[in-house]
């Protein structure tokens, strides 16, 4: 998923899946490969939780997948 983000602007990803554990990582996104900011695969259960704070204006990425390469199954 892809936004526009604003300086301060604070973000929450909430990932659940009960089939698989899930896995959840920010990037910023500045012309080249995106830049890695944020992620947590252990929120609770096989579910994941990230907060982050963006500390500028710009495009971001939120990739959402299995921990596991191998992971299927639905996902909220």
């Amino acid at each position: 998923y892809r936004f526009t983000g604003r300086e301060g602007q604070r973000i929450e990803i909430l990932l659940e899946a009960d089939d698989f554990d899930t896995y959840v990582v920010l990037y910023r996104e500045e012309g080249g490969a995106p830049v890695r900011l944020d992620e947590n695969d252990d929120a609770s259960g096989t579910n994941s939780r990230l907060l982050h704070t963006l500390d500028s204006p710009g495009p971001y990425l939120i990739e959402v997948r299995g921990f596991s390469q191998m992971a299927e199954g639905a996902y909220t």
